[in-house]
């Protein structure tokens, strides 16, 4: 079981630092698509796009909010889950 726990962990951290990495790039305006920032979006996305969606559907409002609160909420629960590991 806790080898479960630890794979489960480590597959959290890496979608952490997937999330880190795409902030990150967001900050620097590029040309064009990099590779990079393609391969960052298709990992991540999936799980930023549904929050995003359920909180303007809440919170029409949000829309015009210039930063992703979304993203800050996949964030924190990622968190959540590894501290509760």
């Amino acid at each position: 079981m806790q080898i479960i726990v630890r794979i489960v962990v480590l597959l959290l951290r890496m979608m952490e630092a997937l999330l880190v990495l795409r902030a990150i790039l967001s900050w620097f305006p590029m040309r064009g698509e990099s590779p990079v920032r393609q391969f960052l979006y298709m990992m991540t996305e999936p799980l930023v796009s549904p929050v995003r969606t359920l909180l303007y559907r809440l919170f029409p409002g949000l829309e015009r909010f210039p930063f992703d609160i979304s993203f800050l909420i996949v964030f924190v629960v990622i968190q959540l889950l590894i501290s509760l590991l």
